[in-house]
């Protein structure tokens, strides 16, 4: 919990300090998941990513994080 909280911060000032950040530009949430690859079927042949098939592998996870947005948990 250390690590994602230490990570959602330094992620929130880099973007807060670049030029051209926006308010709305902020991480709420992290989710730590294994690596994509032509392995786990995650990537395609060309690296792009399979979006459907991590949404299908990550859709409790992506649900879970969600809702707590929704619900306005601060996380961070």
């Amino acid at each position: 919990m250390k690590l994602k909280n230490t990570l959602s911060q330094q992620i929130n000032y880099l973007l807060k300090n670049r030029s051209g950040s926006r308010l709305e530009e902020q991480i709420i949430d992290l989710i730590f998941v294994e690596p994509f690859s032509l392995e786990n079927n995650l990537l395609t042949q060309t690296l792009k990513q399979k979006r459907k098939e991590i949404e299908k592998k990550y859709d409790c996870e992506i649900k879970e994080m969600y809702k707590k947005q929704i619900k306005g948990e601060i996380i961070i």
